[in-house]
């Protein structure tokens, strides 16, 4: 196998992941833009990334929450205007670039309309940074507001699109296709799948379900059962390179809790979302699969910009 888990295996790291996230939401970072919340001013310095972000995130794992806006500070004065404006459930917004303090930036989530800290929002608290440690010069990412219903807590994923060339921690989550070839991302961190009420999700493309690939260029796989796609839960971006043109996506979703589709399955299974999508040589594809159950599907499709 090269990366993936066994299904058991990856749910348990996804909770403690999405506890660790939720924890970390509340804790300030101690360096960078993670200190505004202390601190409690503006940030001085430039801006810092190019950032946007996708709202999937559902109370208690069932219905959509407000709007939101996002300041690059926790505290915005009179005359700061959010960055991202009224962002709905199931939208993606463009790209912005917060204003950073010593050399990060970050995001800070509000209830549409209000300015006012530490209020309750989405299961977090107005003014809560979106990221832990904030973002530098160089970094592209799509950070993807997703669910964990019990107990009502966002979770935050990243989609590392493109990172500072000389970074020997940073790197990007997409792959270089093969010449000839275009890239599809796809990401399903806005559903709730992989409980111990559902099951997982699988993609098929053009009548068949592949594995995607690493950007090692070897195909991921389920090192629980070799002959079952591989789990798209394991990664914020799965890619697909694939021909240039138009294609034909299909979700399906597996029987139940830890139960996956042979190959065989996988590719005669019905399809709970359906979506065309054109690939081109640049730039990549970006697909979320989002919802409060495997079975009740939506896609959003978003090109990388």
């Amino acid at each position: 196998m090269s990366g993936g888990m066994d299904l058991v295996g990856r749910h348990c790291a996804r909770r403690a992941a999405v506890l660790a996230a939720a924890v970390a939401l509340d804790v300030t970072a101690a360096a960078g833009a993670g200190s505004l919340r202390t601190k409690g001013f503006e940030p001085a310095g430039p801006p810092a990334g190019k950032i946007r972000v996708a709202n999937f995130f559902l109370v208690n794992g069932t219905k959509p929450g407000p709007a939101l806006d996002f300041y690059d500070t926790s505290q915005p004065a009179k005359t700061d205007k959010p960055l991202i404006s009224h962002l709905g459930y199931g939208q993606i917004s463009g790209y912005v670039s917060p204003r950073s303090d010593a050399g990060y930036s970050n995001l800070y989530i509000f209830p549409a309309g209000s300015k006012t800290s530490g209020k309750p929002v989405d299961g977090t608290r107005s003014g809560t940074n979106i990221a832990n440690s904030g973002w530098v010069q160089g970094q592209q990412e799509t950070v993807v507001m997703g669910t964990n219903a019990s107990p009502n807590q966002p979770t935050f994923a990243t989609v590392a699109e493109v990172e500072p060339p000389k970074s020997a921690d940073l790197k990007t989550a997409l792959l270089k296709p093969p010449g000839g070839k275009g890239l599809l991302v796809v990401n399903v961190s806005g559903l709730i799948e992989g409980t111990s009420k559902y099951g997982d999700v699988d993609l098929r493309i053009d009548g068949s379900c592949p594995d995607n690939i690493e950007t090692t260029g070897k195909p991921a796989q389920n090192s629980n059962n070799p002959t079952t796609p591989a789990s798209l839960g394991n990664y914020n971006a799965a890619n697909f390179p694939l021909p240039l043109g138009s294609h034909k996506l299909n979700v399906v979703d597996e029987p139940g809790p830890g139960s996956g589709l042979t190959q065989q399955q996988c590719d005669t299974a019905p399809a709970k979302a359906a979506v065309a999508v054109k690939i081109t040589k640049r730039p990549p594809t970006l697909v979320f699969i989002y919802g409060s159950s495997p079975a009740t599907v939506k896609t959003l499709v978003a090109p990388v910009g």
